[in-house]
């Protein structure tokens, strides 16, 4: 389909697309994440894979909207070619200072991985510290940072140690000249290895994560002193295999949390959201998200919040390629499909959902591998 049909009929269900992120003529992007400045422009970072003589190797790139297509902000971000780097996130700070986090190779083709944060200067991307590694000797990956109120940047990642064959879950905040870590290890002590970790700041200013841990979805939070469980296991069933949470905060403070678990008398996973609720704990919010279309099984659940306390979530159909973003209706206690269809056809299966200026956004790669940027009310 060419881009000008494209539009045209992504448009016709609501959707008005943003150019082309990345193209897909030589690479894949994909893994986006998108941050907005303060005039509403979105900045998206992503990975790619390229050759080279050492094989297949990622590169992180970050574009900005100029109105009419994407500009590239400086050149790759990892420290040199071929350090295998991926999972980049982004975030920006109320004086429009963009930040981004994602692992790499410490040397060409040799481990361990490591974890680096790099801000915007206005012409290049220069290091926030060193490597945020616990142990140097060991693995860092799958970092998430986010922007606390005070405008310091906060990083959580998870940490491999070969003396216990295990992952733990760390985090770290900017205090103007080094990262201090904030506690110890944040995941459940009694469980074993821990990660796909997300992040968000609550309204205390202290930081909230959840995170895949033996194949169950926890959470805790840093009360000042310690982290403390938010509840126990997410699951809905506690003996279902569990993963990849994402949390997110509506603007009246509120967290919501997304995931996908195996569901048995469906023959696989499907896609679940739940509302923090104090002491009350984890409230599921209706039933499987995938029902509202009749889909038997889902994955992928990148989650934000409209508003106050409307969570959305853009899941994929495990069965097909089709991508959907749906929302949660409070009044009928269901989830509800953006215009009651597949917003088009998914590769892979990272997408991510977000709400800013009163607008849904929608980043994900398409089956012609092209990285596309979609916006509706």
């Amino acid at each position: 389909m060419s881009a000008f049909i494209f539009s045209i009929f992504i448009a016709m269900f609501g959707w008005t697309p943003f150019g082309i992120v990345h193209d897909g003529a030589y690479t894949t992007g994909f893994a986006a994440k998108v941050a907005f400045l303060s005039d509403g422009t979105p900045v998206a970072i992503y990975n790619t894979g390229s050759g080279g003589p050492y094989g297949y190797h990622g590169d992180i790139y970050v574009k900005r909207w100029n109105g009419s297509s994407w500009d590239s902000m400086g050149n790759y971000l990892e420290t040199g070619r071929y350090r295998d780097a991926s999972r980049p996130d982004i975030a920006v700070d109320s004086m429009d200072n963009l930040y981004a986090v994602f692992y790499e190779n410490i040397r060409v083709n040799r481990y361990p991985f490591i974890v680096l944060v790099k801000k915007w200067n206005g012409s290049d991307w220069e290091n926030v510290g060193p490597a945020l590694n616990e142990d140097m000797s060991q693995s860092a990956l799958s970092p998430r940072i986010v922007i606390d109120g005070t405008d310091r940047p906060v990083v959580a990642f998870s940490e491999f140690s070969s003396a216990t064959s295990s992952a733990e879950i760390f985090v770290k905040r900017w205090n103007g000249a080094s990262w201090e870590i904030i506690g110890g290890a944040a995941d459940d002590p009694a469980g074993s290895s821990a990660s796909s970790v997300s992040l968000v700041i609550n309204h205390l200013n202290r930081p909230v994560i959840a995170y895949q841990q033996d194949y169950k979805i926890k959470s805790a939070r840093w009360n000042g002193a310690q982290w403390i469980p938010n509840g126990g296991v997410i699951n809905v069933d506690i003996n279902a295999d569990a993963y990849a949470p994402n949390l997110a905060k509506g603007s009246s403070g509120k967290i919501f949390i997304a995931w996908h678990e195996q569901d048995a008398a469906r023959g696989g996973p499907v896609v679940h959201s739940a509302e923090w609720r104090g002491n009350g704990g984890w409230f599921k919010l209706g039933g499987p998200i995938n029902d509202d279309q009749g889909v038997m099984r889902s994955t992928s659940g990148s989650i934000d919040v409209r508003g106050r306390a409307v969570p959305t979530i853009s899941w994929k159909d495990f069965n097909s390629d089709d991508l959907y973003v749906s929302y949660f209706s409070r009044p009928t206690g269901r989830w509800i499909t953006y215009s009651g269809r597949p917003v088009g056809e998914m590769f892979g299966s990272l997408s991510a959902t977000y709400f800013a200026n009163t607008k849904v956004h929608l980043i994900y790669t398409n089956v012609a591998k092209e990285l596309l940027f979609l916006t509706r009310n």
